[in-house]
């Protein structure tokens, strides 16, 4: 291996605070078609391309996600903890960065998630929506509380939530049960999976309040 070049990056961890590094990337001197290597220590530190390490994209998505604290407790946390001092759109990068770390482990871990759900889950379904804003749609294992699929949705079209009831199921296996709300959405989401044998039921909370709604109706 040869030096190829050095190149200096300057990085923030939570550990360490502000590093200046230095990697030195090498290339093989026989068969130039070898990629060249870098630091492998650098690069389970922090991603390519990036200055914020990983440990600091761990402490601040864990923060406002897990904790609930808002960008300016965690920027002022980081700052009297930690001496570091990162603007508010800093943080808010961090925490999309974070959620996009977390799907990515999500899903290599599919396999082992679905080998613990062998014995079978039911599925439960909910989407929510601003009307011509969109919102969010979920898919759940109703025994373990395990959000195993969620997603944006433009809204509670079929079009778009079959997808992501395929998607589940190809990851998870199909269901026991699905459990859902009433809307025609979300029964036509899900027909694929009741035509395979799967039962297809009804949220008992969704069905009293549509009773509820009819009852009063007339006074």
């Amino acid at each position: 291996m040869q030096v190829q070049k050095s190149k200096r990056r300057h990085i923030v961890t939570l550990e360490s605070g502000v590093v200046n590094v230095t990697e030195v990337r090498k290339k093989c001197s026989l068969n130039a078609t070898h990629p060249v290597m870098g630091s492998e220590a650098l690069s389970r530190l922090v991603e390519p391309h990036q200055r914020y390490a990983y440990d600091l994209v761990v402490h601040v998505g864990l923060a406002r996600y897990l904790r609930g604290k808002q960008r300016q407790e965690i920027r002022a946390e980081l700052h009297q903890g930690h001496g570091l001092t990162l603007c508010e759109a800093s943080i808010s990068t961090l925490c999309d960065r974070f959620l996009v770390y977390l799907e990515a482990l999500h899903l290599a871990q599919a396999p082992e998630l679905r080998r613990v759900m062998e014995d079978g889950y039911p599925l439960h379904l909910d989407a929510t929506c601003e009307r011509g804003k969109g919102g969010l749609f979920v898919c759940m294992d109703g025994w373990r509380g395990w959000v195993l699929m969620a997603a944006r949705i433009l809204s509670e079209h079929e079009n778009h939530l079959r997808p992501w009831v395929e998607k589940t199921a190809a990851l998870f296996g199909d269901p026991i049960a699905t459990v859902r709300d009433m809307g025609e959405g979300m029964g036509k989401a899900v027909s694929p999976l009741h035509a395979r044998g799967v039962a297809d039921l009804i949220c008992h909370y969704h069905f009293l309040g549509a009773v509820g709604k009819k009852l009063f109706e007339t006074p």
